[in-house]
């Protein structure tokens, strides 16, 4: 589906109280027949931006261009980090994640503020959050659960 996004200030009514909702659904209207008017450029594909309208107007420029979707699939995280959301989301700290990667904690401590600066997040549960919206498929693991013995402060 698709939509005209009013600039921000129009959407209030601040620069031009006269645009109101019926106005952008006309508007809407009109550009989607203009689009399905401008011929399709033969080099063009879904990943290239192609300008439909360069127009001088009033002595303005505007301009319509056709951009590709945005890539919803979300960051795209290694396996390894994968893994480490996925402990992380069990519950369980640095040095256990650390002991069942066969890893340094301070390996573990990078790997999650790499995480974090990829999903655009400041905290472990905003972590998880938002990798479970970004990949909607199963997540498995080859890393069973995780048991200790009492005094242990390693894994099994």
């Amino acid at each position: 589906m698709s939509a005209v996004r009013a600039p921000h200030e129009f959407s209030r009514g601040a620069n031009n109280p006269e645009i109101c909702r019926a106005d952008w659904d006309r508007i809407h209207e009109l550009i989607r027949d203009l689009v399905r008017r401008v011929p399709h450029s033969g080099s063009a594909t879904l990943q290239d931006e192609q300008i439909l309208i360069d127009a001088d107007i009033d002595g303005a420029r505007y301009l319509l261009v056709r951009l590709p979707m945005p890539n919803q699939a979300g960051p795209s995280l290694s396996p390894r980090e994968k893994e480490i959301v996925r402990m992380v989301s069990q519950g369980l700290p640095n040095k256990v994640i650390a002991g069942v990667l066969n890893i340094s904690s301070w390996t573990v401590s990078t790997h999650l503020r790499r995480i974090f600066a990829k999903l655009g997040v400041t905290s472990r549960a905003a972590m998880v959050a938002q990798f479970l919206d970004s990949y909607s498929t199963p997540r498995t693991s080859s890393v069973g659960p995780v048991s200790f013995e009492f005094g242990s402060s390693r894994p099994k």
